[in-house]
């Protein structure tokens, strides 16, 4: 899935960044969160990888044709 479509989907509050799987089994994922923590609870245990890897993602990402067919927020628009 479209990393720049998660950021926008999840009001650039999370994106799924790394998901293992066999055959139609999907597990183990990494989640970034643009926030560790609510109220001393960190989400997503220590997998999370937390801004620093959205925000690495929106340095580095290029919108492409697959942003443009869904409409996507350009570069800009992504930033926290």
């Amino acid at each position: 899935m479209s990393g720049a479509f998660q950021l926008q989907f999840s009001n650039k509050k999370m994106m799924l960044l790394d998901i293992q799987g066999s055959m139609f089994n999907l597990y183990d994922p990494e989640i970034a969160t643009a926030e560790l923590n609510d109220e001393g609870e960190f989400y997503f245990c220590a997998g999370n990888l937390s801004c620093l890897s959205i925000s690495k993602f929106n340095s580095e990402h290029k919108c492409n044709q697959f942003c443009a067919m869904l409409n996507l927020a350009s570069e800009t628009e992504l930033t926290l």
